[in-house]
């Protein structure tokens, strides 16, 4: 089995929120919704989010649904989903475990961009945007130093609102 790669882009809260974006949010962040505001500008719908640099972390992918189509009232909505697992001496020698608490540093709405072989050879990129976070959950109680090892990242194609 080939080790793949994701390539994570975490979002940075403080950049985002230092954007101003035109019209009447003086910030580019959100509180209370949690998320980076949209706005229109010329004639296009932009964000304001601001990315930490990407990491690449080794993975393993389970595909729960990729590219389902649903019908709606308004017509086809395409989703896609997918589980990524994470080994935890992987983040932690990536910088991705918080010291103090001992949790992942990412968090819902950060973003994956694509799929990498070990070569670094992109193996599939994941749609204009890429895919995100919606969920960050320990896994397989019993092993490690943490008493668990892995962490599952649950993506979906749309980022969250989260009230």
């Amino acid at each position: 089995m080939q080790t793949m790669f994701v390539v994570l882009h975490r979002l940075d809260v403080a950049a985002t929120r230092a954007v101003d974006p035109p019209g009447p949010p003086a910030a580019g962040y959100d509180d209370d919704f949690r998320e980076p505001v949209r706005y229109d500008s010329g004639g296009l719908r932009q964000t304001s989010r601001r990315e930490l640099a990407a990491v690449r972390v080794p993975c393993q992918i389970e595909t729960a649904k990729f590219e389902e189509l649903r019908q709606m009232f308004t017509g086809d909505a395409p989703s896609s989903n997918m589980v990524v697992v994470l080994h935890r001496r992987d983040l932690a020698r990536l910088g991705l475990i918080d010291a103090a608490t001992g949790r992942p540093t990412i968090r819902t709405n950060d973003r994956v961009s694509a799929l990498e072989r070990k070569t670094g050879g992109v193996a599939r990129t994941l749609g204009d945007e890429g895919l995100f976070v919606f969920e960050v959950r320990p896994a397989s109680f019993g092993f490690g130093p943490d008493g668990y090892d892995l962490e599952l990242l649950y993506l979906n194609d749309r980022e969250r609102a989260r009230a």
